[in-house]
């Protein structure tokens, strides 16, 4: 092919040319797995939920200290000045 030149080297390089591409881009795995395993298990799945987990739960739990120590920072404040009322 190089030395007598029966064949040119850019027709054998047409001819395997889909070869060439399938084994230079390493069977698209790379693309299977940015495009399914990250954007659609990682981004839409695992990362949704601990965003939920984290608005929810977390947030809940800080708003409801605040919300308690503000509550119980108003019975103590109205107990301190005298105008506070014990109904059982």
């Amino acid at each position: 092919m190089y030395g007598a030149k029966w064949i040119p080297a850019e027709m054998v390089g047409n001819i395997f040319k889909p070869l060439y591409i399938l084994f230079s881009r390493k069977y698209f795995l790379d693309e299977l797995y940015e495009n399914v395993i990250v954007k659609k298990v990682l981004i839409d799945g695992i990362f949704r939920a601990f965003a939920f987990f984290d608005s929810r739960v977390v947030d809940g739990a800080v708003n409801g200290i605040a919300g308690s120590t503000v509550a119980a920072s108003k019975a103590l404040r109205q107990m301190q000045a005298g105008s506070y009322r014990y109904m059982p």
